[in-house]
């Protein structure tokens, strides 16, 4: 998904829709077609200043390593740290 597309789309889109029953609410047609939503796949849900945002769960995940990134330096495998870091937890939980 192009994240420039989506930013671009998700400026320009409003529309009004109510809460259902249990708290259901449906996404638009027009917006899940815009974000490449499609039946089944998951997203996050945030409330931030006041507003709840939604959105599609490769968009969060890139913001997540970009975020994670700035504390990396070159060649950190990040994977391998944590689990460097679970090992060393288990082995003083003995």
């Amino acid at each position: 998904m192009d994240s420039q597309k989506v930013n671009v789309a998700i400026r320009i889109m409003n529309q009004l829709v109510t809460i259902g029953k249990s708290g259901r609410l449906v996404i638009p047609v027009k917006f899940r077609k815009a974000l490449g939503l499609k039946e089944g796949e998951g997203v996050m849900i945030a409330i931030k200043e006041g507003h709840i945002e939604i959105s599609p769960i490769d968009c969060s995940i890139k913001d997540a390593q970009e975020r994670v990134a700035k504390y990396l330096k070159p060649g950190d495998d990040l994977v391998e740290m944590l689990f460097d870091e679970r090992k060393d937890e288990f082995s003083n939980e003995r």
